[in-house]
C-alpha cells in the first residue's frame, strides 16, 4: 500500500450521547468502542455458530472474477467451508471470490435476530428504532475482502455495527470528495487506494485519511457521503444500517452526489416516513425488498 499519513479517528464511549450530539452527528466520523461487546452477538457469532443455526440455508453471494461480479447462491455451510479456506492463503484480486454481503438476518434464519439483544441509542435515527434490524444487511468476509473506496449513494447517515472479528476502514471526509474522482454514475473512487496513479488522479495526494481500526462489539459512525475504503483483518462478521433525518433526506435530492433512480425512489419512501408519518412498519415492509433486489 501506498505510505499514508494517516490520522487517527476519533473515539467516544457509549455513555457520551451529548458529545456526540455537538460534536460528530453530521460532521465527523467517530468509533464508539466496546459499544456492544456484551451483545450475545459479539460473543457467541462463529463460522461454528452460523453453520449449526444456519448451514443448510440458502445464502446470497456476490461472486466476483476479472472485475464482473454476479449474484450466486450457496448454502451457509458451503459458503463458510470455501470462506475458511480463502482466509488460510492469499488470494491475488484476479481469482474467483464471494462475498456474503447483501442478506439480512431475516434471510439468513430469523434465528439469528434473537442475538442483536441491545438497543442503538441515539446512533440509529429514531424513525428507525422500531424496525432497524430487519434493514441491516450482513457483511460475511475475511483477510482477502476489499471494498474499494466509495460512499453510499443512499446519501444516509451509516451506523457499522463490528459483530465479530476484525476490519479495517479508511475514511476520506465528504469534505474532500472533489480530490477523489468519483465515477459519472456516482458512489465509486476512479483511484486505487492501495496503489494510486497520481499522474492520472494528482488531485488525490491533498487527501487526508482517517484510520479506523474495528473490533468485535465497536460501532463506526459515518456521516453522509463519507467516502470509505474497507478490508478484512481476519475472518469476521459486521452489519450497518443507513438511516436518515429529516433534513438528511431532503439533501439527497439537491447534493448532486445521490444520481441513481432507485436511490432515490427509496429514500422517497423515507420521506413519506419521516415528514409524511407513513407508518414505520408499512415503509420498511417495502424498502426490505432493496436486499432482495441488490
Amino acid at each position: 500500500m501506498y505510505d499514508y499519513k494517516f490520522l487517527d479517528v476519533e473515539e467516544i464511549q457509549a455513555n457520551d450521547t451529548d458529545i456526540f450530539k455537538k460534536k460528530f452527528l453530521n460532521k465527523k466520523p467517530v468509533v464508539i468502542r466496546n459499544f456492544f461487546s456484551n451483545c450475545r452477538a459479539a460473543k457467541c457469532w462463529t463460522n461454528e455458530y452460523f453453520e449449526e443455526k444456519a448451514g443448510r440455508k440458502k445464502v446470497k453471494v456476490t461472486r466476483g472474477i476479472g472485475g464482473k461480479y454476479t449474484n450466486s447462491y450457496l448454502t451457509l455451510k458451503e459458503y463458510l467451508k470455501w470462506l475458511d479456506g480463502d482466509n488460510s492463503r492469499d488470494r491475488t484480486k484476479d481469482e474467483e471470490f464471494y462475498y456474503m454481503c447483501n442478506n439480512t438476518l431475516e434471510m439468513i434464519d430469523s434465528i439469528l435476530v434473537n442475538d442483536f439483544n441491545f438497543t442503538p441509542k441515539i446512533f440509529v435515527g429514531e424513525w428507525y428504532m422500531k424496525n432497524f434490524i430487519k434493514i441491516m444487511p450482513v457483511y460475511y468476509g475475511n483477510k482477502n475482502m476489499v471494498t474499494p473506496l466509495h460512499y453510499d449513494s443512499l446519501g444516509a447517515h451509516n451506523s457499522f455495527f463490528q459483530m465479530r472479528g476484525r476490519k479495517l476502514f479508511i475514511l476520506i471526509p465528504f469534505e474532500q470528495i472533489d480530490n477523489c474522482y468519483i465515477s459519472s454514475d456516482g458512489g465509486n473512487s476512479l483511484v486505487d487506494f492501495e496503489h494510486p496513479d497520481f499522474l492520472k488522479f494528482p488531485k488525490f495526494k491533498n487527501v487526508t485519511p482517517i484510520k479506523a481500526d474495528l473490533n468485535s462489539g465497536d460501532l463506526l459512525y459515518l456521516p453522509p457521503y463519507t467516502l470509505h475504503y474497507v478490508k478484512g483483518k481476519e475472518i469476521n462478521i459486521s452489519m450497518n444500517i443507513e438511516w436518515h433525518t429529516k433534513d438528511s433526506v431532503l439533501k439527497t435530492f439537491t447534493s448532486g452526489y445521490t444520481k441513481s433512480l432507485r436511490h432515490f425512489y427509496w429514500n422517497f419512501l423515507f420521506i413519506l416516513g419521516l415528514w409524511c408519518y407513513v407508518p414505520n412498519s408499512l415503509i420498511i415492509m417495502i424498502y426490505k425488498m432493496r436486499f432482495r433486489l441488490l
